[in-house]
C-alpha cells in the first residue's frame, strides 16, 4: 500500500509486465472503492503518509491537504468526540484491528458520520495506522430519525405538554443534521390560542429569530383539510454549507409537528368542551331533574326550581314522589301527569317527549330518557322546557305570515290565496273581479333623498289611505318596495275597476308631511280583469304590464291591461337585447351641446351627450334607452363608451385647434357607476389612454345620487376629487337637497336645471330664486351654469342675475362630431349678435 505513494520506477530496475499489470490493477480497485484508503502516523499530530481521492469527497481536503498539515485530520473531528476518538486510536495494540464511528466536520462545515476500519502495524519507521474511512452519514442519520421518531412519537402519545414535546423535536432534528439550528413556529390558528415559537434552547420570542439568520431549509405543516399550522425551519452557522438531506429532515421535523400540534390542539378542545359541558348544565334554559330507578332525587339545576317554584324544603326529603305532589295544584291535568311519570318510571328503557299545560297559562315541553351505565338503564333524565313564549311567538306568526311587515295590509302571499279563490268564485259565480297594481312614482328619490326611515314612513301613509279606499270583501296588499295591489270582488265590469283606482289616486294625492317635508304623492295603476284559463300569477303579470304603461306615459294615472301591452314588453326586452348588442359593437355615438362663458360669450366645455341610430327603427331618444340600460343594468358599460369617446374627441380638438387648448368635456355619471368599484380606475384609464390631464374631465352627478344607500358616495366623490377631475351637480332643483346640504360634498359647479329658467318669465319670485341660488352657490366657491337657455329673453335675464355661464337650444344643440369640430375651428359662422356679442345658434 505504500507504494502507491511513488509515482515513478521502484529502485532497482524497471518493473516486469506482471508487477506493472499488478499495479494497474490495485490503482482500478482504488479508485472504485465506496471508501478513502489512508495510511498515517499514530496521534493527533501524525504524518499522513497517503490518502486515494475519495477522501476528498467525504471530508472536502484533497490528500495533499492531510499530507502537507499533519494536525488536520485531528481538528476536523467533532468537538464532542474529538476526545474519545483520540483515545481510542491510542489505545490501538500493535498489528490490531479497530472499526469506530465517529463525527467529522466537512471543510464546508457540514458534520457527517464516518466509519473508520483501521488496522495499526508497526514497521520500520514506527506504529502506521492505515485502513477504510467510510462516509456513514445518511445510515448514521436514518439510525438517529428511527431512534428520535419513536421518542418523540410516545411523547405525543403520552400527552406531554406541547412546548416540551416541540423543544425535544427541536434537539432530535439538530442531533441528526449535526450542523442546522432548527426552528417550530406553530401559528395562533392552530386551535391552541396562542402561538408557539420553540428551538431547541426553549421557547423563543419574536424578536429572538433575528439571531438565527436566514433559513436554508423549510417545511410548512397543515391539518388534514389543508389549513396552515406552522413550519419547520433549519438554520445553518456562517460559512456551513446546507446537507442536501436536511430537506427531507426538515419535513420529517413537521409532520411529526403536525401529530404533535394535532393531538394538543385536540386535547384543547376537549378540555374546552368538557368546561363548556358544565357551564351549559348551570346556564341552560332547560330545567333538568336526574333521579334514580328507586325514586332518589340525584341532581337537579336551578333553573328546574325556578321553573316549577319549587321550595326548598320540598328538596329535603330527597325523594321524587313528595317532588311531585307538591306541583300538581299547578296543573291543568294532574292525573295525566301522574300517569305520564308512573308509566316511564315502570318502563326505564322508554324515551319520551310530551307537554304540561299550566292553570297560570304556561307551556312546559317534557323529555325524559334514561340513564345508563354501560347499556343498564339505573336512573332517569327529565328536562323541562318554557315554551310559554313560543307559543305566544306561534300566534303571532300564524298572523305575521299574511302580513306586511312594515304596514298594516296583507302580504303577498295571502294576496295571491285571496286572488285564486276570488277567481274560483268568479267563475263558479259568472260575476267579474279585478286585480289593481298601485306603483309609487319617483319613490327612489324620496328614499335615497330622505333617507329609508321617511321612505317606510311614506310607504305606511300610503298603507293607510289606500285601506280608507277598500270596500269590505275586498282585499289590499303591499307586494314589498313602493309596490300595493288591490283585489275587488263582485264588479259588474271594466269601468267599476277604473272608477276604483281613481278613487285611490284621488285619496293619495292629499299632501303629506314626512320627515318636516310636504310631499304630493303620485301613483301609477295598472288594471286587469281575468279571461278565461289565467291563474293568480297571470292577473298580476297583466296588471304589472298596465302599470309600466301607466309610468311611461307620465304616471299619476291609471291603465287596463290590453294584450298589445305585452306585444310592447316583448318589444323592449328586444330593444334592450338590441342594446346590448349596440354597446358590445359600438353603435352609440357622442353628440356635443357647447357651454358658454356668457361674460366672452366663448365656448368653454363641451356636454358629451349619447345618441343611439338603431338599424331599424332609427334614432332612438336617450330618454327611452337611457332608462332601459338603467333598468337593465346595461348603464356601466353604456356609461365607459361615452366617456371614452368624449375623452378622446376632446383630446383631438384640443391638439388640432389652439384655440380650444383648455376646452373641457362634461360625462355624465349615473347613480349605479358611483356604486360600481371600478368607477375611478375607468376614468383614469379614459384619461390616460386619451392623454389628458385630469383637470380637462367634467363628471356630472345627479342630486340622487348624492344619496345613494349602496355606497358611501363621499369616500367616491374624493377619490374622483383626488384623480384631479371637476365634480358637477346635474340638474339641481328637481331633487330634494338644498345648496347648504352641498358644502358636505367634494364639488366645483351646479348645473341648475331648465325649471328655475322656466320661473322667470313674468314671474318675481322665479328671479329671486334664482338669485338665491346664484349667491349661494358664489358663497360656496361653486361655479354655475343655466341649463335650458331657450330664448333671448331668459338669456338676458340670467346674464343680469349674473350668472357665469350657461347652456341651452338658443344658444346651440346637441351636434355631431362633424358639426361641432366645425364651430370649434370656426368653419361654421355664429348666427347673430346678441347685447354686443356673439351668440352661437345651430340650427
Amino acid at each position: 500500500m505504500y507504494a502507491m505513494q511513488a509515482s515513478g520506477p521502484e529502485p532497482g530496475g524497471p518493473k516486469t509486465g506482471g508487477a506493472q499489470l499488478r499495479e494497474l490493477l490495485l490503482a482500478g480497485l482504488v479508485d472504485r472503492l465506496p471508501a478513502a484508503i489512508y495510511a498515517a502516523e499514530s496521534g493527533a499530530d501524525g504524518q499522513w503518509i497517503y490518502a486515494s481521492p475519495q477522501i476528498q469527497e467525504i471530508l472536502g481536503f484533497a490528500a495533499e491537504d492531510l499530507i502537507s498539515d499533519p494536525g488536520l485530520w485531528a481538528r476536523q473531528l467533532h468537538p464532542d468526540d474529538r476526545d474519545w476518538v483520540l483515545r481510542s486510536e491510542a489505545m490501538l495494540d500493535g498489528n490490531g484491528r479497530c472499526q469506530v464511528e465517529y463525527r467529522m466536520i466537512r471543510r464546508d462545515g457540514q458534520v457527517i458520520w464516518v466509519l473508520d476500519d483501521a488496522l495499526l502495524d508497526e514497521v520500520e519507521q514506527g506504529a502506521i495506522q492505515h485502513g477504510l474511512l467510510y462516509d456513514i452519514t445518511a445510515r448514521k442519520r436514518t439510525e438517529l430519525l428511527l431512534a428520535e421518531h419513536a421518542d418523540i412519537v410516545e411523547r405525543v402519545a403520552r400527552g406531554d405538554e406541547l412546548e416540551a414535546t416541540l423543544i425535544e423535536l427541536a434537539t432530535a432534528t439538530e442531533m441528526v443534521s449535526g450542523t442546522a439550528r432548527c426552528v417550530i413556529e406553530v401559528r395562533a390558528g392552530a386551535g391552541l390560542g396562542r402561538s408557539i415559537l420553540s428551538c431547541s434552547g426553549g421557547e423563543l420570542g419574536a424578536a429572538d429569530l433575528n439571531r438565527f439568520g436566514p433559513a436554508s431549509h423549510q417545511a410548512e405543516f397543515a391539518a388534514p383539510n389543508g389549513d396552515p399550522l406552522g413550519r419547520v425551519s433549519l438554520h445553518y452557522p456562517d460559512l456551513a454549507v446546507a446537507h442536501d438531506l436536511d430537506g427531507d429532515l426538515a419535513g420529517w421535523a413537521a409532520s411529526l409537528a403536525s401529530v404533535a400540534v394535532l393531538r394538543a390542539a385536540e386535547h384543547a378542545r376537549v378540555t374546552l368542551s368538557m368546561s363548556l359541558l358544565e357551564a351549559t348544565l348551570d346556564a341552560t334554559a332547560d330545567g333538568i331533574l336526574v333521579i334514580d330507578a328507586g325514586g332518589r332525587i340525584l341532581g337537579h339545576n336551578q333553573k328546574f326550581l325556578d321553573m316549577w317554584r319549587i321550595e326548598p324544603a320540598v328538596l329535603a326529603s330527597g325523594q321524587d314522589a313528595q317532588l311531585r305532589a307538591s306541583v300538581l295544584d299547578q296543573l291543568v291535568d294532574p292525573a295525566e301527569f301522574t300517569r305520564q311519570a308512573d308509566r316511564l318510571m315502570a318502563t326505564p328503557a322508554e324515551c319520551s317527549h310530551d307537554e304540561i299545560e299550566f292553570l297560570d297559562g304556561r307551556f312546559f315541553e317534557r323529555y325524559s330518557q334514561p340513564q345508563r351505565i354501560e347499556g343498564v338503564s339505573v336512573g332517569r333524565v327529565w328536562s323541562f322546557r318554557d315554551m310559554t313564549l313560543h307559543r305566544q311567538l306561534e300566534q303571532e306568526l300564524r298572523v305575521q305570515a299574511f302580513t306586511d311587515p312594515l304596514t298594516p295590509l296583507a302580504n303577498r302571499t295571502y294576496f295571491i290565496q285571496q286572488v285564486t279563490a276570488a277567481l274560483a268564485s268568479s267563475r263558479r259565480r259568472e260575476d267579474s273581479m279585478a286585480v289593481l297594481l298601485l306603483d309609487l312614482d319617483d319613490f327612489k328619490t324620496v328614499n335615497d333623498s330622505l333617507g329609508h326611515v321617511a321612505g317606510d314612513a311614506l310607504l305606511i301613509a300610503v298603507a293607510e289611505r289606500l285601506q280608507t279606499c277598500v270596500a269590505e270583501g275586498d282585499v289590499a296588499a303591499r307586494l314589498g318596495g313602493d309596490e300595493f295591489v288591490v283585489l275587488l270582488r263582485q264588479l259588474s265590469g271594466a269601468d267599476d275597476a277604473v272608477y276604483s283606482a281613481e278613487r285611490v289616486l284621488a285619496a293619495l294625492s292629499a299632501p303629506l308631511v314626512v320627515e318636516g317635508q310636504t310631499l304630493t304623492i303620485r301613483a301609477s295603476i295598472g288594471i286587469a280583469l281575468p279571461s278565461a284559463d289565467e291563474d293568480a300569477g297571470d292577473l298580476l303579470r297583466n296588471a304589472d304590464l298596465a302599470m309600466y304603461t301607466a309610468k311611461r306615459d307620465g304616471g299619476g294615472r291609471c291603465h287596463c291591461y290590453a294584450p298589445a301591452m305585452h306585444v310592447e314588453a316583448m318589444a323592449r326586452l328586444a330593444l334592450k337585447a338590441d342594446l346590448e348588442h349596440a354597446i358590445e359593437h359600438d353603435e352609440l355615438i357622442v353628440h356635443y351641446q357647447p357651454v358658454l362663458d356668457l361674460r366672452s360669450f366663448q365656448i368653454v366645455s363641451m356636454e358629451a351627450l349619447v345618441r343611439w341610430q338603431h338599424p331599424e327603427r332609427g334614432v332612438i331618444s336617450p330618454e327611452e334607452f337611457v332608462a332601459l340600460a338603467e333598468e337593465s343594468r346595461l348603464i356601466d358599460r353604456l356609461g365607459s363608451v361615452v366617456l371614452r369617446q368624449a375623452c378622446n374627441q376632446l383630446a383631438q380638438w384640443r391638439r388640432s385647434i389652439p384655440a380650444h387648448r383648455e376646452l373641457t368635456v362634461s360625462v355624465n355619471v349615473s347613480p349605479r357607476q358611483l356604486s360600481d368599484p371600478s368607477l375611478i380606475s375607468e376614468v383614469q384609464r379614459a384619461l390616460w389612454v386619451a392623454g389628458l390631464p385630469a383637470s380637462a374631465l367634467v363628471l356630472e352627478i345627479t342630486e340622487s345620487s348624492l344619496a345613494t344607500p349602496m355606497v358611501d358616495v363621499v369616500t367616491v366623490l374624493n377619490q374622483l376629487k383626488s384623480l384631479g377631475v371637476a365634480l358637477a351637480l346635474d340638474d339641481f332643483g328637481v331633487g330634494y337637497s338644498s345648496l347648504g346640504q352641498l358644502v358636505n360634498f367634494p364639488l366645483d359647479m351646479v348645473k341648475v336645471d331648465k325649471s328655475f329658467v322656466d320661473r322667470l318669465t313674468g314671474e318675481l319670485r322665479g328671479a329671486a330664486l334664482l338669485r338665491a341660488v346664484l349667491q349661494v352657490a358664489e358663497a360656496l366657491s361653486l361655479e354655475t351654469t343655466i341649463e335650458g337657455i331657450e330664448d333671448e329673453r331668459q338669456l338676458q335675464q340670467v346674464r343680469a342675475l349674473g350668472c357665469s355661464r350657461a347652456q341651452g337650444y338658443l344658444l346651440s344643440r346637441p351636434l355631431d362630431v362633424q358639426a361641432a369640430s366645425d364651430l370649434l375651428a370656426g368653419r361654421t359662422s355664429p348666427a347673430r349678435a346678441v347685447g354686443g356679442r356673439h351668440s352661437i345658434m345651430q340650427g
